[in-house]
């Protein structure tokens, strides 16, 4: 006999992570896995032990001792104001207990690799197919790095205050689904990490042995280009020349060999 199903349509949420099936038993196809703070909309309640949901945009099955209609609880202090040295350790730990509390608003991705094999995280906030986006992007100088944690805590206040908050009498909810906002908090992790710590910091043998050529001096602190001595502020393909700024690999000013 066919499970019967009650049309629902409710907020649910996960007790734990699991998996989701295109029938109402687990030996039907996998469709995916559920994910703990993230908002479902329940559909059809059923007599079998197994929930409808929308999953992905399709009807799919979850047994129903793992839902609740209680919203969890997410810690609202993750990223520190208070942290003097907030470093590429700090932002990456943040960034993605973040994206944990809040899968519903913020989604965290690599968009490439620095020279000391550090990953450079970029921030989606809000609806990532927005039709207006904006690009945010803090410590492209290595020695501003309170840009970084600047950014990471604002990007906390409006994860917290996402469906509450309102600017200029328009929620932030109907705010960022029209506009997604790129947030890229540490463009240059390796010079931040090299004005932090020092030549300590730099794990790449190679790298440690150009920057010794690069600077007479151990104190890195006023360090602004990334681990090769490339100002990336200058590195744009946008007008780019080698003529202007300093000539040779450095501390600020060097464009590059190339853009």
């Amino acid at each position: 006999q066919a499970p019967i199903y009650t049309a629902v349509k409710d907020t649910v949420y996960i007790k734990k992570k699991c998996n989701v099936y295109e029938g109402p038993d687990t030996s039907s196809k996998k469709i995916g896995t559920a994910i703990l703070y993230k908002k479902y909309t329940r559909i059809g309640i059923g007599d079998n032990g197994y929930d409808q949901i929308k999953f992905d945009g399709v009807v799919a099955y979850i047994k129903a001792n793992n839902l609740t209609t209680k919203k969890p609880t997410v810690p609202t202090d993750i990223v520190s104001i208070t942290d003097k040295k907030y470093d590429y350790e700090d932002m990456k730990k943040d960034i993605k207990q973040l994206e944990k509390y809040y899968p519903d608003y913020v989604s965290v991705q690599s968009i490439g690799k620095t020279s000391d094999n550090r990953e450079i995280y970029c921030a989606i906030l809000g609806n990532p197919n927005a039709k207006k986006h904006i690009l945010v992007q803090g410590s492209m100088h290595a020695r501003e790095y309170i840009n970084t944690q600047l950014l990471m805590s604002q990007l906390e206040y409006y994860l917290t205050k996402y469906e509450k908050g309102t600017y200029n009498g328009v929620t932030y909810k109907k705010m960022f689904n029209e506009v997604a906002v790129h947030i890229i908090p540490m463009v240059n992790p390796d010079g931040v990490t090299l004005s932090q710590y020092g030549l300590n910091g730099i794990q790449d043998k190679k790298l440690v042995i150009a920057l010794k050529t690069m600077q007479k001096s151990s104190n890195f602190t006023r360090w602004k280009a990334n681990a090769k001595g490339v100002d990336l502020n200058r590195n744009f393909s946008f007008g780019w020349t080698k003529k202007t700024g300093a000539l040779k690999r450095g501390s600020m000013g060097y464009a590059g060999d190339k853009a």
